[in-house]
């Protein structure tokens, strides 16, 4: 799939930009605050349907405007679709081909775009909290059942620790949620474990080729992954919060769950999170992104569109080159970057340069 037209109307500094791309190479380029960055952003929010960047949409809105407006033409296949989304200070609003979405789980699968830039560093070093947003956005976008079982299972963690707050005794009522609990986790606990083994299908390859280090894997820190019968994961899960219940009636929290989940990076038994070079650490989770990608070309037969937000400025040259071999294999590939100088000149020979300022296309 590729992007073939964005309309942007009032999103973030731009009144009224339209682009066409290149089914292949793409180079947004124009100094630092023109709004390259704020492109990409529009894109992502095409196919996930919000910001990389904030958890706000009315900030997307930009000043004193009441709404803003996205649209796309997008090639799949051999069918060209329209996605037409518009956000107002209370409302969204979503198009397919002239339909509109009301279920965001079916859209979540229509569009599938990659983003890598400077804070994805984070997936690495942050707080697991940015691990489990990572999985469970890249696993809906592969199977919207995910995305409401994973809506279920918040909602069902929410009502279970408003009860234990409350400090009630009523053993039914408890016994009744756990029941939806665990089915919910057990579910999401798979589901997670067989994404991080498609990863590592792919991820050891990708980061030989890129950095020329062997041996990245990630691992899977859960419940489930300590349970040697996995075949046991709904009573195992059942018997841990019974015994855990006096502990949780006192912190008003429940203690075991996917929403305790994380991932490490590990290469030759060493955690990248606590060992790697930055040079290491940015290499993996490129490689996890380029993993990302490999499982949705291999289990939904769709290649999905790279947004690339100024990622050379990071890399040596042969590191470099070695991800350039990646980005002009099969992908549709949008990136951005300061200077044409950070860039191969085979690279740019090949691609649709777009220069931007102070929110307009300049030069043609």
């Amino acid at each position: 799939m590729f992007f073939k037209s964005l309309e942007l109307q009032n999103f973030r500094n731009y009144d009224n930009l339209k682009l066409n791309f290149d089914p292949h190479i793409n180079i947004i380029v124009g100094k630092n605050g023109q709004g390259k960055t704020n492109i990409l952003e529009s894109l992502y929010y095409i196919a996930y349907l919000k910001s990389h960047r904030i958890s706000d949409d009315n900030v997307l809105i930009k000043n004193n405007k009441k709404s803003f407006k996205i649209k796309s033409k997008i090639k799949r296949e051999n069918l060209l679709d329209e996605v037409k989304i518009e956000q107002n200070l209370d409302t969204k609003h979503v198009f397919f081909n002239q339909t509109e979405m009301l279920k965001r789980a079916e859209y979540l699968e229509l569009i599938n775009v990659i983003l890598f830039e400077p804070t994805n560093l984070d997936i690495l070093k942050g707080s697991p909290n940015i691990r489990r947003d990572f999985l469970n956005d890249s696993i809906s976008q592969i199977n919207s059942n995910y995305y409401n079982i994973l809506n279920d299972f918040n909602r069902l963690l929410k009502m279970r620790n408003e009860f234990l707050k409350s400090k009630r005794n009523d053993k039914d009522y408890l016994d009744t949620l756990d029941k939806y609990y665990v089915e919910k986790a057990s579910l999401i606990y798979q589901m997670r474990s067989k994404y991080i083994c498609r990863i590592n299908e792919f991820i050891a390859g990708i980061y030989k080729n890129i950095m020329n280090i062997d041996d990245l894997k990630i691992e899977y820190k859960s419940f489930y992954e300590k349970l040697e019968d996995k075949s046991t994961i709904k009573e195992s899960l059942m018997a841990e919060m019974k015994k855990n219940y006096y502990k949780e009636q006192y912190t008003g929290l429940t203690i075991e769950g996917p929403q305790k989940d994380d991932f490490v990076f590990i290469t030759n038994d060493i955690n990248l999170k606590e060992y790697g070079s930055q040079g290491q650490q940015r290499g993996a989770v490129i490689s996890l992104k380029f993993s990302e990608a490999e499982i949705v070309k291999k289990y939904k037969n769709v290649i999905p569109v790279f947004l690339l937000d100024d990622v050379f400025s990071e890399l040596d040259g042969i590191r470099k080159n070695n991800l350039i071999k990646y980005i002009t294999s099969d992908y549709q590939v949008i990136l951005t970057t300061t200077d044409l100088a950070k860039i191969s000149k085979k690279l740019i020979t090949e691609a649709k340069i777009i220069k931007i300022e102070d929110g307009e296309i300049v030069g043609g």
